[in-house]
């Protein structure tokens, strides 16, 4: 399943880049593709592929970083895509703490079979680096809008952009709500079953659901 999930992230990380998918149209044609139904699979690459896009600029900069004096785009779509999903996966979901060398070792297993060792040879020596290095290094020698982008997951021009709109105070409280998960929402179809009937079915099945009361059947 780990190995499905890993090659799935990869491959819609690069269709993605190179055709400018998005997140639930690249996956789905790399499922397609691939041929793969098993749905803990899809999941767990659904996962890593929308954290690790959410947080692209900084684990760009942070990769970068590490890799100098190359470039992260120097290299191929396939080996860009696994860089940025260990970086997210060994650092940031730990959040830059625990570094676990066991796992480390697996990805990098999985990434060789995947991607090919041949492939992967001129990035093995960052890998280690990239599990040491610390994150604040990034934030050397930038502006502040560039520092607020990194922290805060935006391009520097939308921070700018923030900024001329709202002020700096107002611009920040956006910026970082951004950051926050948005919650989900199911409308009911009442016209597959009554609205009692559906809550009643998804209360059965061990769901909660809060009723939207400024939405109806939400």
């Amino acid at each position: 399943m780990l190995k499905e999930a890993w090659t799935l992230a990869i491959e819609t990380l690069s269709w993605m880049q190179m055709q400018k998918l998005s997140e639930r149209l690249a996956l789905a044609r790399t499922v397609k593709q691939l041929g793969i139904s098993d749905s803990n699979a899809v999941r767990l690459a659904h996962m890593l592929v929308c954290e690790t896009v959410r947080r692209q600029n900084f684990i760009d900069s942070f990769i970068n970083l590490a890799l100098k004096p190359t470039s992260l785009s120097e290299f191929s779509l396939g080996v860009q895509a696994f860089l940025r999903l260990y970086v997210y996966q060994m650092r940031i979901a730990k959040n830059w703490a625990d570094v676990d060398i066991k796992e480390a070792e697996q990805i990098a297993k999985l990434a060789r079979s995947i991607l090919g060792w041949k492939t992967l040879r001129k990035t093995e020596h960052v890998l280690g680096v990239l599990l040491t290095q610390k994150p604040n290094l990034v934030f050397k020698n930038i502006s502040d809008e560039e520092r607020i982008g990194l922290l805060t997951y935006h391009p520097t021009w939308y921070v700018k952009y923030c900024f001329r709109l709202f002020g700096r105070r107002e611009a920040l409280t956006v910026l970082e709500a951004d950051m926050k998960p948005p919650p989900t929402y199911i409308r009911l179809n009442t016209l597959k079953a009554d609205e009692t009937e559906i809550l009643a079915k998804l209360s059965g099945d061990g769901i909660e659901v809060e009723k939207v009361e400024k939405l109806k059947y939400a």
